[in-house]
């Protein structure tokens, strides 16, 4: 039981992880970075406290916790990165939009393809893996396409 619960908290770190590197891949196409380093940290540490919040925050609506997301998102843009407000608020909401169509399509897939899940964690991990990744190639091919063509900010 100890093991298992381990072995969750250690896959929910590295999928913290890995939304921190999907953020900072995404928004450095469009936004330099602050030269202030304690900025960078704060907006990092924001963004990174609400994604574990999120791991644990089933009880909450789900329209409240989509507008918390993007003003977190947003908050945390704001202290990274240089540019307009504007055009950080437009692509914020790009980026969660994205996102959370990926993970409603990935939550169809797997309701429909893998009932056999005896857990539901395992349910929810998968899931979160499966829309990461799809994101990543998302971000993959907007960046092709943006940086080719010079669009930024």
């Amino acid at each position: 039981m100890l093991v298992n619960k381990m072995l969750l908290n250690v896959i929910a770190i590295l999928l913290v992880i890995f939304a921190i590197f999907l953020f900072s891949y995404y928004f450095s196409m469009f936004f330099t970075r602050r030269k202030k380093k304690i900025a960078i940290v704060i907006g990092y540490i924001i963004f990174v406290v609400w994604q574990l919040l999120l791991l644990n925050a089933s009880t909450l609506p789900v329209y409240i916790n989509i507008i918390i997301t993007i003003v977190i998102t947003f908050i945390s843009v704001m202290c990274i990165y240089e540019g307009r407000g504007w055009n950080k608020c437009i692509f914020v909401l790009a980026f969660n939009a994205i996102w959370m169509m990926i993970e409603t399509v990935s939550g169809y897939i797997l309701s429909i393809y893998c009932n056999q899940f005896m857990y539901s964690q395992m349910y929810g991990i998968l899931g979160s893996i499966i829309s990461k990744i799809l994101f990543l190639l998302i971000i993959f091919a907007l960046r092709k396409v943006f940086l080719t063509g010079g669009i930024t900010e």
